[in-house]
């Protein structure tokens, strides 16, 4: 078959294709030079090596730059050699779903008359690639470009070399891929039960965004430089064992520092081990003076670890605004030589919520962190060799109801304790002790607030320059942080904001139980004892509760419920924390929206408030005319009305007060009117219904023994 060139206007191929072919000028008019192969053997080219060839071989009479690939089976190892500078595309119209071919293989041959450009689109590739295997040490293959591509056997690119638009984007991987790059991205792809292998062989940046990985045991291993570090940035990994393993050039010019990672806005989830793992592979760890590990805003949940850097060369460690959630293991666990870390949260790990071993000289600063409910320690910080600190800045932190320590501090003397300080922290609720120190110490320990801590508030250092005052928490029961307006941690306070957070509420918080025994519903016309319970917390005691204070819903306390008693302590939810519980009766209880709203003081004058949903039997009303023949009455309610404006028309025998009663649909007056009937119709406005909520109710009149009911709808 003759080759036969077909011009297309370079506007017409992008309709026809899809694609903006590379290297074309956005604003001239140029010719795409098209070739077509068909599985069948009817295009331009008989086979698919053929037309790769025609794109790819040194320059003729036709020069085509555009390889289009009709959908089919090309039982082809295709091999992609090529000996000069090119422009080019192969464009699979069927997709991965329907263009395969059995392997890619080449780019191995150095380039001589300038770097080339390929894209390679919508193409299944059955068994190996390998792109420019065998390439000596300063050559690349050329800028490839790969999309929508599935990959099912294992890729090996060890030479690719990109400038900032080169990359593989939105393709499956179902393989190992291994790529050495530079100046490259990886945009949304997939990768299935395969480890991906990261490598920066030379300066510049590889860049993995969006991407998603899962059901490997390593999804990522990254080998970085000296100089850049791999980076992630939105990508996911989800039932893994290891997510990313860091590891480094064992061929680096001289190791002692390396760009380990950098990691963003990423997610982690179910992953057995850590999720970040720097591991002793690459050179001697003596060698390695610091590995730079950079993590911001990502999210990790239910992972071994989140950080594992303990058996590595020393870590310099950035975190910034990034939250862990139950670890099996350690939150974070690493050997650390510098430190940057601001905003983490790490809740519920099974071992601390950090651990972090510094090493001599270390300088680290941890501000604003939340550490809540870990099984060990909040925060340990522990010796690496025995040295001392030069810079450690521990400030603005809440380590609060953790199975240890709040913060444990095990490290030698700072050799300038004017850098050193440990200021405005906030431990509370911790099991063994708040502020631990257990080696000398000669920095500043001061305005720290130790509370309600199991042992010693502050173990090692005197707490003349430090508080023990009640927090105020805001939700003492979860791992909000904030406190109230009024309280000696809020940045209104004495000492300026103590804690991770500042204020944001008016008063302390408790956590209520309605019916905490029985869950039934209230009948608001019985007797029958209602309790409710304030139930104690690792931060909040609920001795310390005023009984004599307490109010739900404007009410207080009855031991008239059938001779019950109005206040007792019982461990009512059975955590270990004793429960106070306070019985109401049912009748006298006003219903606000279905919740009891309890308020009330603590034994110093604590203001705390705290509230429950309940539910409340409803009553049915009878809305027919029961009036007797010789005292008519008539009343007419319009519906929707606005609370404040509700009216009603009544007309009733004269000469006889009549009453106007208002109930809400649990059968609860809310209003109540007396009427002197002066004429037999008359509108009357119904004082105090602004302060009804929006909602269902009845209003009844009555005279003589003789009543008629109507519902009105309140809107606002």
């Amino acid at each position: 078959m003759s080759l036969v060139p077909r011009r297309t206007h370079w506007s017409h191929a992008l309709l026809q294709l899809g694609l903006v072919l590379l290297g074309l000028a956005a604003s001239g008019v140029v010719e795409a030079r098209l070739l077509v192969v068909r599985a069948d053997g009817r295009g331009d080219v008989p086979t698919f090596q053929a037309g790769v060839d025609a794109l790819l071989e040194e320059p003729s009479e036709f020069e085509p730059d555009t390889l289009r690939v009709e959908p089919g089976t090309y039982a082809e190892d295709v091999s992609m050699e090529t000996a000069r500078g090119f422009d080019a595309a192969i464009l699979c119209v069927g997709g991965p779903d329907q263009t395969e071919v059995k392997s890619l293989r080449g780019f191995s041959t150095p380039i001589e008359s300038g770097i080339g450009r390929l894209r390679i689109q919508g193409l299944r590739v059955r068994g190996r690639v390998d792109l420019g295997v065998g390439l000596p040490k300063f050559f690349s293959i050329p800028d490839l470009m790969l999309q929508n591509c599935r990959f099912m056997g294992d890729v090996n690119i060890p030479k690719a070399f990109g400038h900032g638009n080169s990359g593989i984007t939105d393709c499956e991987f179902r393989a190992r891929l291994a790529i050495g790059a530079a100046g490259y991205r990886v945009r949304r792809c997939r990768f299935i039960g395969q480890t991906a292998r990261l490598a920066l062989w030379t300066d510049f940046f590889l860049n993995v965004e969006q991407c998603e990985f899962s059901g490997a045991d390593t999804a990522a291993v990254t080998v970085s430089n000296q100089t850049d570090a791999v980076s992630f940035e939105g990508c996911r990994f989800t039932d893994v064992g290891i997510g990313i393993a860091v590891t480094l050039d064992p061929n680096a010019f001289s190791p002692s520092n390396y760009k380990g990672v950098f990691v963003s806005d990423c997610r982690f989830e179910n992953i057995s081990g850590a999720a970040i793992l720097v591991t002793p592979q690459g050179p001697p760890r003596d060698l390695v003076r610091e590995i730079a590990v950079s993590v911001h805003g990502s999210r990790f949940e239910n992972c071994g670890s989140a950080i594992d850097g303990q058996q590595s060369a020393p870590l310099g460690l950035t975190m910034m605004a990034d939250t862990i959630t139950a670890s099996t293991k350690s939150g974070i666990v690493a050997s650390v030589s510098r430190g940057s870390m601001n905003g983490v949260f790490i809740r519920e790990s099974g071992g601390d919520g950090a651990r972090l071993t510094l090493r001599d000289g270390a300088g680290i600063a941890l501000e604003e962190w939340l550490l809540f409910g870990n099984h060990g320690d909040g925060l340990r910080l522990v010796d690496g060799r025995g040295g001392s600190m030069d810079d450690v800045v521990i400030q603005r932190n809440s380590s609060l109801a953790n199975g240890g320590a709040g913060i444990r501090l095990g490290v030698g003397p700072a050799r300038d304790p004017t850098n050193t300080v440990m200021t405005h922290n906030l431990v509370a609720g911790n099991s063994a002790g708040g502020l631990v120190v257990e080696k000398a110490y000669a920095g500043r320990i001061e305005n720290n607030n130790a509370w309600l801590n199991g042992g010693q508030a502050f173990q090692g250092v005197g707490n003349e320059l430090n508080l023990e005052l009640d927090p105020q928490l805001c939700d003492p029961s979860g791992d909000d942080g904030h406190v109230a307006t009024t309280s000696p941690c809020s940045p209104l306070g004495q000492f300026g904001q103590i804690g991770a957070f500042g204020a944001d509420c008016d008063r302390m918080g408790v956590t209520v139980d309605a019916l905490p025994k029985t869950r039934r519903a209230i009948n608001p016309r019985s007797a029958a004892p209602v309790e409710v319970a304030i139930l104690g917390q690792p931060l909040f005691d609920a001795h310390r509760v005023d009984a004599s204070t307490v109010r739900v819903n404007g009410v207080g306390p009855s031991s008239r419920a059938q001779g019950t008693s109005a206040v007792h302590l019982d461990d009512v939810d059975r955590d270990g924390h004793i429960d106070l519980l306070l019985t109401f009766e049912s009748r006298t209880l006003p219903t606000f929206g279905n919740q009891l709203v309890l308020e009330g003081q603590t034994v110093d004058g604590t203001f705390f408030t705290g509230r429950d949903g309940v539910t409340f039997k409803p009553v049915s009303f009878d809305t027919s005319v029961v009036a007797h023949e010789e005292s008519p009455l008539t009343l007419v309610v319009p519906s929707p009305q606005r609370a404040e404006e509700l009216q009603v028309r009544a007309s009733a025998a004269q000469g006889a007060a009549a009453t106007l009663e208002m109930f809400d649909v649990t059968g609860r007056r809310v209003l109540a009117h007396d009427l002197a009937i002066a004429s037999t119709d008359q509108t009357v406005h119904l004082d105090g219904a602004g302060d009804l909520h929006r909602g269902i109710y009845m209003v009844r009149m009555s005279q003589r023994g003789a009543s008629v009911i109507r519902r009105v709808v309140i809107t606002h």
